[in-house]
């Protein structure tokens, strides 16, 4: 895997939100660790293909163990495919008791 991209969607977030949008030139896989101290929260990974459009949808990922989703509600580590869309936010909708930081990892296999 070759590294393209390193950052963060949201760091120290308490309150919903969502983050800014980054581009996806080739990127084929993003690796989502989330952590912090929130005692609940919800957030999605969302990704736009037309880079005309201002239409995001959820992202399907998938867990450490394999499981899929498309809403996190646990810290842990998240993979995604994301060849194909140009444009990749996280919608945090709800946070409570503490803050949420979101890291994200953009590679590309070889």
């Amino acid at each position: 895997m070759i590294p393209k991209n390193r950052f963060y969607f949201l760091e120290n977030a308490s309150t919903a939100q969502q983050s800014d949008t980054t581009s996806n030139v080739t990127g084929e896989t993003l690796t989502m660790q989330v952590e912090g101290t929130a005692t609940s929260f919800s957030l999605q990974l969302l990704g736009c293909s037309d880079n005309k459009s201002n239409d995001f949808y959820p992202i399907t990922g998938f867990t450490l163990g394999f499981d899929t989703l498309d809403t996190i509600t646990a810290k842990g580590i998240y993979t995604f495919g994301i060849e194909g869309f140009g444009r990749l936010k996280v919608n945090l909708t709800a946070v409570s008791g503490g803050s949420v930081t979101v890291f994200a990892k953009v590679t590309q296999g070889v």
